[in-house]
């Protein structure tokens, strides 16, 4: 009989995008429905936007003389920037490319600073922005582009607001969390939607800590799903809320003594309603850290060990799911401890949108039969299974490569035989669904 063992495992390949010697900053991703990448970022006081679009990677200015970014694109790919500028007073910009040259519209010009803006797109790909400014006490402004020029509105139960981010649900609807309050047991997380046609706010954490930097997107059937840093009183830690069961319920993700956890975090949500988040560990100091619950509980895994360097990313979107179901994340790496920081791009091996709920073995003297099913198939996909022995310390080595045959909603089996063999011995195998 021929003994056999079988795992599921991933890891995040990184490539350095930038070679500059400069200070990259806070980027955002997203990617198009042809699994495209687009990143905006600042560098070092511009703001700076790169894709592989063209099979190649590609870098464009836009504008000086500005910082904080966020980025939605199209399906097509055509990208949608909002970002901070100054010109003597922080004022928000919006930008789209049109051809070969960037369209940029000004949607603030006062004397009051607006700041850290967030973009979404609805289905139809209007866009609509999220900021702060000063006018009133630091108020959540919402501005979009509905009737084909902009208006601006004040999102009501939003006072002293802060850092905010937005999303979009399959409907139009637009779903928003901020931080309310001052430093001290008063900052709270908002969570407002404007689903049944007007403005709707309320607390997520409403209890006498303070909390910080949420990041939100919104699953299929609309719900909301929320990362963030919270104060404990004596370090910060990661926090996920979601209202899936029509109230928000709340848990803590991370419990490291004396370090600040959850620092500038963001997330994403796959086809199934799971969530997949990337924080810092110990704010800018540790590792680029993700976490997902995709198995029914918590799971870890480090996009990036920066050592003794700093790893930089914004809390707004610096986590995405492209259609083929693989998650992709952006970070900024100090170099050497060294004024220089480079933008980084990850993606993770294993596909999550596309789910394998069941991986079967059975042996006899000849062979191992290998057997498993997939959710939401699709034809341009194929499975692969990497191989390697007990008394194997090297990397797992791919032994077959199965193409998907037909795309389908429902879950289709697949199956494989290990002919390459020896009885006595155990094996271990990985399955992957890859493009």
């Amino acid at each position: 009989m021929i003994f056999l063992f079988f795992c599921l495992i991933s890891s995040f390949t990184t490539e350095r995008l930038t070679f500059n010697n400069e200070a990259e900053w806070v980027p955002s991703i997203v990617v198009d429905d042809a699994s495209k990448i687009h990143i905006a970022y600042r560098y070092p006081d511009q703001i700076r936007y790169i894709t592989d679009k063209t099979g190649s990677w590609v870098i464009d200015s836009i504008m000086v003389s500005a910082s904080l970014v966020s980025i939605a694109v199209t399906p097509a790919g055509t990208p949608h920037l909002a970002f901070e500028a100054s010109d003597g007073d922080d004022e928000i910009y919006y930008a789209t490319k049109v051809g070969a040259a960037w369209d940029i519209d000004t949607i603030t010009n006062n004397a009051i600073s607006s700041r850290c803006p967030s973009i979404a797109l609805t289905p139809d790909s209007i866009p609509h922005i999220i900021y702060y400014d000063f006018e009133g006490g630091l108020s959540l402004r919402h501005a979009d582009k509905e009737i084909g020029t902009w208006s601006t509105e004040v999102i009501p139960g939003t006072s002293i607001a802060t850092y905010s981010s937005i999303a979009i649900d399959n409907n139009g609807g637009v779903h928003v969390a901020v931080v309310c309050g001052t430093y001290g047991g008063n900052r709270e997380i908002v969570y407002a939607n404007d689903t049944s046609g007007s403005w709707v706010s309320t607390g997520v954490t409403g209890d006498a800590l303070d909390d910080d930097f949420p990041s939100i997107a919104v699953d299929n059937n609309g719900y909301a799903h929320i990362s963030y840093e919270k104060d404990d009183g004596a370090d910060w830690e990661l926090w996920y809320a979601e209202n899936t069961t029509g109230s928000f319920v709340a848990q803590q993700l991370t419990n490291n003594v004396g370090m600040q956890d959850g620092g500038y975090s963001s997330i994403a949500i796959d086809g199934n309603g799971d969530a997949h988040i990337a924080y810092h560990e110990d704010h800018l100091v540790g590792d680029l850290i993700y976490l997902t619950n995709r198995s029914g509980s918590w799971e870890t895994d480090t996009i990036f060990a920066s050592f003794s360097n700093k790893t930089y990313s914004w809390v707004d979107r610096n986590i995405c799911i492209d259609k083929l179901g693989f998650v992709h994340a952006c970070f900024c790496n100090q170099l050497g401890g060294s004024g220089s920081q480079e933008l980084y791009h990850a993606v993770r091996d294993e596909a999550v949108g596309i789910e394998s709920p069941s991986f079967y073995a059975s042996s006899d003297e000849q062979c191992i039969y290998l057997q498993w099913s997939v959710n939401l198939d699709d034809a341009c996909l194929n499975s692969v299974i990497t191989r390697k022995s007990h008394f194997e310390n090297g990397n797992f080595i791919e032994v077959a490569r199965i193409p998907h045959s037909s795309s389908s909603p429902t879950p289709k089996t697949y199956s494989y035989r290990d002919k390459d063999v020896n009885p006595g011995m155990r094996y271990y195998y990985k399955l992957g669904i890859m493009d």
